[in-house]
């Protein structure tokens, strides 16, 4: 083999649909395949914006509000179509007795709208995902929502802002949601066990 020469010959072998006949056992992965985009497509069509060659619409007045959305805010919105697993982004704050930080340790008064957003990272899938508790995202979300309502409040007319979710993390960078125990390190990241049940 020989490279860089052979790499893209490989590539296009690999993708040509003439060799799928020699794959053992393809067709249970394109059944699986075709489900999966099929249901894929489902999601994101809820979300899509109306067609604007649609009968009997004269003009584009409302076009963009045509859409056939059933969730609250863009949160519920990022969760329903992704095709990843669903989980919540979250802006990582810690809240003391002397005011609200970043992880790095500056206060969110002092630096832009721009940074606070750059904290955000993903919640791991097991704290918002339970097949005992039906709508858990939506729970989870409601709840990140009424914690931070002062900043909510404060947020709803910033671009960068508006909508956001936070995780408020205590003094010692510690919290609770959905029965976890959650623990920011600056080496590990976020990291998280199950509560312990009473009895």
């Amino acid at each position: 083999m020989n490279i860089p020469d052979d790499v893209s010959p490989l590539v296009q072998k690999v993708y040509d649909p003439k060799i799928d006949k020699d794959i053992k056992d393809i067709a249970e992965a394109e059944a699986k395949f075709e489900k999966d985009l099929k249901k894929s497509k489902k999601k994101a069509q809820v979300f899509q914006i109306g067609n604007p060659n649609e009968k009997d619409r004269n003009n584009l007045f409302g076009w963009l509000s045509d859409g056939q959305i059933n969730v609250n805010d863009d949160n519920h919105a990022a969760a329903c179509v992704r095709d990843i697993k669903e989980t919540i982004e979250v802006i990582l704050l810690r809240t003391t007795s002397e005011g609200t930080f970043l992880m790095d340790g500056r206060n969110i008064e002092e630096v832009s709208s721009e940074e606070i957003a750059g904290q955000t990272i993903r919640l791991p899938f097991a704290i918002v995902n339970s097949s005992k508790i039906k709508d858990l995202i939506d729970k989870t979300i409601r709840e990140l929502e009424t914690n931070m309502q002062s900043l909510h409040n404060k947020w709803k007319e910033d671009i960068w802002l508006r909508g956001a979710l936070v995780l408020e993390l205590n003094e010692n960078n510690l919290t609770t949601l959905n029965g976890f125990n959650l623990k920011y390190s600056s080496k590990l990241g976020l990291m998280y066990e199950k509560e312990e049940e009473d009895g």
